[in-house]
């Protein structure tokens, strides 16, 4: 099993209030969906995926590793697809971020993690996202962000 960094986590955590305080999502959780999202946050209407990368060779084997995740988000299809897709990154990998993601899909938004500030406020946009689709999300992503919750919540009261 592959070990995950540290400072992933850190981000991951963060990815997760702020999808929950700052953007106001009923529901998230890590690792869920199609593409096994590394944050994922949904309400009704609506849902926000968060990819997380600690350098620049994470967020350029995103690109190439995974063709067929972002061909489908470009063609905005409703249901698994997010309404809006965002990029996590370390302060200092912003500017670099801010172009790689452009030569993807311009309507792909970045957030940088400060580490200062509450839980939800350590985040700054960067660039906003754009609706990849106007629809809603499908009961079953609804269905597996919860089921995940579930497990998440779990697997943290067996390690207390």
């Amino acid at each position: 099993m592959k070990k995950t960094k540290p400072k992933s986590i850190l981000l991951k955590t963060e990815g997760l209030c702020w999808l929950r305080f700052a953007k106001q999502c009923d529901l998230v959780c890590t690792e869920a969906g199609i593409w096994n999202a590394d944050v994922l946050g949904a309400t009704e209407t609506f849902t926000v995926e968060v990819e997380v990368k600690v350098d620049k060779a994470d967020l350029v084997r995103e690109f190439r590793e995974k063709k067929a995740k972002h061909a489908y988000y470009n063609h905005g299809l409703p249901g698994w697809t997010p309404s809006y897709f965002y990029v996590m990154v370390p302060s200092d990998l912003a500017s670099v971020a801010k172009e790689i993601l452009a030569e993807h899909n311009p309507k792909y938004g970045l957030v940088s993690y400060s580490g200062v500030g509450r839980a939800g406020e350590r985040c700054r946009i960067v660039k906003p996202a754009r609706k990849l689709h106007d629809g809603k999300p499908s009961p079953q992503l609804r269905r597996a962000v919860l089921r995940r919750m579930g497990s998440e919540l779990c697997n943290l009261h067996g390690l207390l």
